[in-house]
């Protein structure tokens, strides 16, 4: 029986979780990381993949997307824009609400090789049609619902989405906000909070937050902004709920994301928790093509391949209470891993504003490794074997 089913050999290996940036070979047994070392024999390894100038990180964790394909005029299918993008992990941001979450649960989740969670939504169409607001009507919001809807998926709902927004609220402010923090409490998870848009103002909007919430889409250029907008530097609110454990995530999306609003935060010293991509419908053909994408346009602001990689990796998993089982290549963890390199040379990227910037380097993924399995760019596997499926445990 060989050692191992798969060797990366010769990579640089980032794992922001345990602290490690080296030179490194990682072999994989079954679905399992059975070696991170030095120089791993590769004598009988069943597939040997020379990385040698590539990251080798833990497998990418996008923390907003849409996946419910055919349920929602947003949704993609997770595995061909995941599997593709070193994307092993995928939280669906409330595209199903508790009347049709049975269908994402059976048809998405269920037939995906991608790990997929969902927040659900607080209204019961969650977000089925992008032209009709669901928490306008707010009998639609019903608290109870949710928290039963959670409760029976625990293995896979993580927690409650509301969208705080002039459009899809309407008159009823945020109503639906706090209705979603009544099934935050109840069913001990966390809520995430679309802000784009929004007529609130944050300082009303984060008093109804706890730790472990989520604010997605921080560097929105629409609506009430994190930013002073005579100042262009981040508000002291805001400052001090992140430091309190509130969670801002970019969630770029197509209409979410301002390359300004991010430039006057960083350079405010204000750096978002995790960075993730809204992938949808509409934004994937467009905006924010892919998670490589949108932390590419993090290099151009400034920061480095490590520190990107932590916001989609480690913190992504903290921010969902799984970092003992997820964003890590700990030596028997699942074989979740992504294979990364840098391409050097002009790089358009477009924001939520119609902006367009060139960077001089951007992140592709060459490999994506799902619980062992490995996944090439055109999303189909590089090598199956016959003998035991791979195992997460």
């Amino acid at each position: 029986m060989a050692t191992f089913d798969v060797v990366l050999k010769g990579g640089r290996v980032l794992d922001p979780a345990q602290g490690i940036d080296a030179k490194l070979d990682i072999g994989t047994k079954h679905g399992r990381i059975t070696a991170v070392e030095e120089d791993l024999p590769t004598d009988d390894a069943w597939l040997v993949l020379d990385v040698a100038d590539h990251f080798v990180t833990p497998g990418l964790i996008d923390l907003h997307a849409h996946l419910y394909w055919g349920g929602t005029d947003l949704g993609v299918l997770p595995d061909p824009m995941c599997l593709t993008t070193g994307v092993t992990t995928a939280a669906d941001a409330g595209s199903a609400g508790w009347a049709n979450f049975t269908g994402f649960r059976h048809f998405i989740v269920g037939q995906a090789r991608t790990r997929a969670f969902a927040f659900v939504n607080i209204s019961s169409i969650g977000i089925t049609d992008m032209r009709v607001g669901e928490n306008l009507n707010l009998s639609y919001c019903g608290v109870e619902d949710a928290i039963k809807t959670i409760e029976a998926n625990r293995d896979v709902a993580i927690g409650v989405k509301v969208r705080v927004a002039k459009p899809i609220c309407g008159p009823n402010g945020l109503e639906p906000l706090r209705r979603a923090a009544a099934v935050r409490d109840a069913t001990g998870t966390r809520m995430m909070v679309h802000i784009s848009d929004s007529e609130q103002y944050m300082s009303e909007i984060l008093p109804i937050l706890k730790p472990g919430d989520i604010i997605t889409h921080c560097f929105t250029g629409r609506g009430r902004l994190i930013l002073d907008q005579q100042t262009r530097t981040v508000l002291p609110e805001v400052r001090a709920a992140q430091q309190n454990g509130i969670t801002f995530d970019v969630g770029h999306g197509q209409g979410s994301f301002s390359f300004e609003v991010a430039r006057d935060a960083l350079a405010d010293g204000f750096l978002p928790d995790t960075i993730s991509t809204d992938l949808h419908n509409y934004s994937s053909h467009a905006t924010a093509l892919s998670l490589p994408d949108v932390m590419s346009k993090f290099l151009y602001l400034g920061r480095d391949v490590p520190d990107v990689v932590a916001r989609t990796t480690r913190n992504a998993a903290a921010a969902i209470d799984m970092g003992d089982s997820l964003g890590h290549l700990q030596v028997s963890g699942v074989a979740d891993i992504a294979v990364l390199r840098v391409e050097s040379g002009p790089y358009p990227m477009l924001d939520a504003e119609g902006t367009t910037r060139t960077g001089e380097q951007h992140l592709e993924a060459t490999y994506t490794i799902r619980a062992g399995e490995v996944y090439n760019q055109t999303g189909r596997p590089v090598r199956r074997w016959y003998g035991p499926r791979p195992q997460e445990g």
